[in-house]
């Protein structure tokens, strides 16, 4: 996904039809951020400063307490609404956007639907599904990029819940990476949680037959 995303880019630069609004869904933020960063870092179309964080090309949101605010796309749109320096592209990364609020999603939407000329915007998340369908049909949309090479799986338990009618690997994974920046205590207790909720649906299920 990343390759592919990166590509797209290239062709879009090359061919001069370079979208203004990506949606990538992805549990990798940061590395599909920093990939794009190197890119336009490299083409020259950004200030050339190689520190993401520091870079007058760039703004990057994140979750605060689990939610991107209002006043977090405001200060996005001011950034936004300044010239460029030396001509150069702006970029803004938006990560785990599935947590932006309602206020957010339509302070975004007055910034996707009247873009501005070489702004580039990244929405990043896991899950696009989360994501209002307007927001979505404003962006490019590359999906399913889920990682799984660092995801521990408990085969017992994977196991058992393979006996379950429409449960396979990909829910397993997508659980999975769903709490893994959680507490591990946490995560136990969810899971066990999830367990139970599957045993019981997959016990009604047989009940009613």
């Amino acid at each position: 996904m990343k390759n592919k995303l990166i590509e797209y880019i290239k062709t879009g630069i090359n061919e001069d039809k370079l979208s203004h609004a990506f949606l990538v869904e992805s549990n990798n933020y940061e590395d599909v951020m920093n990939s794009v960063f190197k890119l336009f870092l490299e083409k020259k179309m950004i200030f050339n400063i190689d520190d993401i964080e520091n870079n007058i090309s760039v703004r990057i949101l994140k979750p605060i307490d689990n939610l991107i605010d209002k006043d977090q796309i405001l200060n996005l749109q001011e950034f936004l609404s300044t010239m460029s320096f030396d001509g150069y592209y702006k970029l803004f990364f938006i990560l785990n956007a599935g947590l932006m609020n309602e206020q957010s999603v339509n302070k975004l939407l007055k910034v996707l639907e009247e873009p501005n000329e070489k702004v580039v915007g990244f929405l990043i998340s896991d899950n696009s599904n989360e994501l209002l369908p307007t927001l979505i049909s404003r962006c490019q949309v590359l999906k399913n990029d889920i990682d799984a090479s660092n995801v521990e799986v408990d085969e017992d338990i994977f196991n058992n819940l393979c006996k379950f009618k429409n449960f396979n690997f990909e829910d397993y994974i997508k659980f999975k990476v769903a709490v893994s920046k959680l507490d591990k205590v946490v995560i136990n207790n969810l899971f066990i949680k999830y367990l139970a909720f599957v045993i019981r649906k997959s016990r009604k299920i047989q009940y009613n037959r």
